[in-house]
């Protein structure tokens, strides 16, 4: 999931959510033929549609696949591909911080009650033109919109396809008729979100079963032939911190190859990184896995998906290290829950596993003794009826309130202000600060306060930031290495945010005029959201400060309203007191 869905699905529901659908004539579904949806999200998806279909086509059935979030939307399927894969190769903390979201039961039932209002007519007359006696989909969206079709009896029977060991709440629909998963633990995840699942042998390419020798394929593929072998994979985007992994691999005495996919830029700057050394082989996109995986000793991984059930039909150990934030960092627990990878959580434990070779351990998987995938569609019941003709979903009314309570939300929750940062490049001082470092500020309201934080500073040469209210600016002068900024308070910007721009601005200007003191930041409370960013006077800057009370990476601001001035002297010593102990060194907040 990405941050970006949520803006799109909140606009589109405002120009769709009202429209009434179109009256269509229902068409029997044909016997035997099956229409598989999946999506351009990464390749997981594409590949665990192919081989899917590919198994129901050896059983005898008639299969489809389609692009069913582009069939949703070409639009959305854009924005999804492109926000993911930037955020993907950028680190993932946006990815992570969507991934907790929309772990909570609410917002899970907000998108997929959206996906259901904006998108499931869309589909339902894809269903309709191809006629199939049952659809499956390998994407979460599509399965959303999918689930609220079937509820109402619209099309025949959804099975949800999850080939990661991790089951998000999000990717599990509770009137899907099935979710095919790969291990009783992810069985478990999905009965937890409220679905059914049946743990099944998952089909890979058929090329993996082949008897390869692996010397004359490592003769083929020019890598040596007695020394252990690792494969490093990033997905079909290269994903990931591929060098890091590369190189804590490589350190243990293990030849490394190093496969970065579609992502050319990272093959160029692992091809340089690595041109001296005759132990790492760096490869570009490859349609020849099944070879690859045959010549290799252990596979590394950091996300999860279809590569980690190929290599384990291959007999290839897995071990997951520095796993994509959010759901790769989840699927890698699920999975070492599971037996069916090791997940090191430092470069040392890595290079100990390889060093001993322990991941030979790792024993069979369990879908390898699951239901065949194909035998257990076949017991999927056909009997809940079609409609009637010309029967259509019901377009609620109230569409439009969930778009207003969507762009409530982004407007006054912290989400908002990492959408700013991550859509339209905003620096916001605090929101994203380099390793180390910290800065710190301080709140009051009192003169007497600001003047002894002031002096403070000046006598331990000290970067501080002061955020006054009310009058406590008077009597400051301007200081070497001090800042000084404004606090806007909670609901000063919510029921008249022009008028409070109005007086923010007086007081700065005020300070100007009075102390030839520049406010530069403006510290929202209690947090950074948009409201607080469209509030802010021009050439102020709005700052994400950590928790209250906490010293760590990042702006600590001390809340010294009510206090005296010794205190506040106190408090400023304490925290730097903690800083020098945590090996924080304190910056300008500019520098943040």
């Amino acid at each position: 999931m990405n941050l970006y869905l949520l803006l799109a699905l909140s606009a589109a529901v405002l120009l769709v959510g009202l429209r009434p659908p179109r009256a269509r004539t229902v068409r029997e579904p044909v016997a035997g033929r099956v229409l598989v949806l999946s999506a351009s999200v990464g390749g997981g998806h594409d590949a665990a549609a192919r081989a899917l279909g590919g198994r129901l086509e050896e059983s005898g059935l008639v299969v489809t696949v389609e692009d069913g979030l582009r069939a949703m939307s070409p639009a959305l399927e854009i924005l999804l591909r492109r926000g993911y894969m930037k955020q993907a190769r950028g680190g993932g903390r946006l990815l992570a911080f969507i991934f907790g979201l929309t772990s909570r039961r609410v917002c899970v039932s907000v998108v997929r009650t959206l996906c259901g209002l904006l998108y499931a007519g869309r589909l339902r007359r894809l269903l309709l033109f191809h006629r199939p006696e049952m659809v499956i989909s390998t994407y979460p969206l599509v399965t959303q919109a999918l689930g609220r079709l079937r509820r109402r009896n619209l099309i025949p029977p959804v099975i949800a396809a999850i080939a990661d060991y991790g089951v998000h709440p999000l990717w599990v629909h509770p009137d899907a008729d099935l979710h095919l998963v790969v291990s009783e633990h992810s069985a478990g995840l999905v009965r937890q979100a409220g679905g059914r699942a049946e743990v099944v042998r998952f089909p890979v390419r058929p090329d993996l079963h082949q008897n390869l020798d692996r010397r004359e394929v490592r003769k083929t593929l020019k890598l040596p032939q007695e020394s252990r072998l690792a494969l490093i994979v990033g997905g079909a985007w290269g994903i990931g911190d591929l060098e890091t992994a590369a190189r804590c691999v490589a350190g243990s005495g293990v030849h490394t190859v190093v496969v970065t996919g579609k992502n050319t830029a990272l093959k160029e700057r692992l091809g340089w990184a690595f041109s001296g050394r005759r132990d790492v082989t760096v490869f570009g996109w490859r349609d020849d896995m099944p070879l690859l995986m045959a010549a290799s000793d252990v596979l590394v991984q950091n996300a999860g998906g279809m590569t980690c059930l190929e290599a384990r039909e291959a007999g290839l150990p897995i071990v997951m290290f520095d796993p994509v934030p959010g759901h790769g960092e989840f699927n890698a627990l699920a999975m070492e829950r599971a037996g069916a990878a090791l997940w090191p959580r430092t470069a040392e434990e890595l290079v100990s596993i390889l060093e001993s070779g322990t991941y030979s351990e790792l024993r069979a998987p369990e879908s390898s003794r699951a239901t065949d995938s194909a035998e257990a569609l076949r017991e999927i019941p056909r009997e809940r009826p079609l409609p009637a003709a010309g029967s259509t979903p019901l377009r609620p009314v109230l569409a439009p309130l969930f778009a207003l309570g969507m762009l409530v939300w982004l407007v006054f929750a912290s989400p908002g202000a990492a959408l700013a940062v991550e859509t339209l490049h905003l620096k916001i001082p605090g929101y994203d600060p380099p390793p180390g470092k910290m800065a710190l500020g301080i709140e009051t309201s009192s003169p007497a306060t600001a003047r002894a934080a002031e002096s403070f500073a000046r006598r331990h040469g000290l970067p501080l930031t002061i955020f006054v209210r009310g009058e406590a600016g008077e009597g400051l002068v301007p200081a070497r290495g001090v800042s000084f900024g404004l606090v806007a308070r909670r609901g000063e910007g919510i029921p008249s945010p022009w008028r409070s721009r109005a007086a923010l601005k007086r007081k700065a200007e005020k300070l100007r005029r009075e102390r030839d003191i520049r406010v530069r930041y403006l510290l929202p409370v209690p947090r950074t959201n948009l409201a607080s960013l469209a509030t802010a006077p021009r050439g102020m800057r709005p700052v994400a400060p950590e928790k209250p009370g906490m010293v760590g990476n990042g702006l600590v601001v001390i809340d010294a309203s009510g206090t005296s001035p010794g205190a506040a002297r106190g408090a400023l010593r304490d925290a730097m007191a903690q800083a020098k102990a945590k090996g924080l060194g304190c910056v300008p907040l500019g520098k943040l």
